[in-house]
């Protein structure tokens, strides 16, 4: 019996020492400064990964005058109500409301500053996706 006791105490040790999980993590100021050093220790199973059901694609990345962006929604009854386009300013350049059987659209860029732009998808369930796209 002690025996037995003795072999459970120590594959219980091993299993349980196997989930856990050391995370040391650095923050620095916009100089490069160290600011904050943080150790965690996790311990237990991980948590499952996400299921992405909504997703989103913008090429060419860089591009010149004219972008392509495809989505496909995975999720029953979501349906995707608009699609807007910001510079690094958040000012407003597009705002399109796609067609609801479509799921591929251009976007015409001709007319606007090279630099980086910030495409929203909005969907009904209140949920967005966020790509960022480069302009030539």
């Amino acid at each position: 019996m002690k025996y037995h006791l003795l072999l459970y105490l120590i594959l219980s040790s091993l299993i349980a020492t196997s989930q856990i999980k050391y995370d040391l993590e650095f923050s620095y100021d916009i100089s490069g400064n160290q600011v904050l050093r943080e150790f965690a220790v996790t311990a237990g199973r991980p948590a499952p990964e996400p299921t992405y059901l909504k997703t989103t694609k913008a090429y060419p990345s860089p591009m010149l005058d004219d972008l392509t962006l495809e989505w496909k929604i995975e999720e029953a009854g979501v349906a995707l109500v608009k699609i807007a386009t910001y510079n690094l300013m958040g000012q407003l350049i597009h705002s399109v409301v796609p067609e609801k059987d479509v799921n591929k659209m251009p976007l015409n860029f001709i007319g606007h500053i090279s630099g980086v732009y910030i495409i929203k998808f909005y969907y009904d369930d209140d949920s967005e996706n966020v790509i960022k796209v480069l302009k030539k």
